[in-house]
């Protein structure tokens, strides 16, 4: 026959208490460990979509540019290039490129008249000009802002997106505003 034993019944509880305390603690240690891991993670996802945003806004930009651009220069009978103004003209109408720090700025202009501006708006630090390549060719060059170096305070190398490469777009003169070597 067993005897009853308060004792040994007090000892036998504080002992599962013990252990539902253990349990308790590793469940909400993983619990907090997966939500650290989930948030990181989805952080990550969010800012790779601003990237690629980003980057998509970019390219259309240069997109409309570049059409914009090679249209004037299909038409035009003479184009010169001065301190990052390309002026492109024909017998009644002059266009005029500008570029300035991250912008670029069409202006279409007949007589006296202004009939069409665009302005195209890149990032920061984005850099424009315009160059000659040849006697038949100018250029837009493109050159995206590089991305921002950061150092933490043990480690003094930097950290480093792959940059964008410098886009030109590459436009021929026209036939007779090639100088001729005589």
């Amino acid at each position: 026959m067993k005897r009853y034993c308060p004792h040994s019944i007090q000892q036998h509880a504080r002992h599962r208490r013990g252990a539902v305390f253990a349990y308790v603690m590793a469940y909400v240690t993983l619990s907090m460990l997966l939500l650290g891991l989930t948030g990181t993670t989805l952080h990550l996802i969010m800012r790779s979509s601003q990237t690629d945003q980003r980057l998509f806004q970019d390219l259309s930009r240069i997109r409309d540019v570049e059409s914009a651009i090679r249209e004037d220069a299909v038409l035009a009978d003479q184009i010169q290039i001065e301190d990052n103004i390309a002026t492109l003209s024909t017998a009644s109408r002059v266009v005029t490129w500008t570029v300035s720090d991250n912008r670029i700025t069409r202006e279409e202009t007949t007589g006296d008249t202004r009939d069409a501006l665009m302005r195209v708006i890149f990032r920061r630090a984005t850099e424009l000009s315009f160059i000659t390549q040849s006697d038949s060719l100018f250029a837009l060059r493109i050159t995206p802002p590089a991305p921002a170096a950061t150092s933490e305070r043990n480690n003094t190398s930097t950290k480093t997106n792959t940059p964008l490469r410098a886009v030109e777009i590459v436009l021929p003169r026209p036939t007779n505003d090639i100088p001729t070597n005589e």
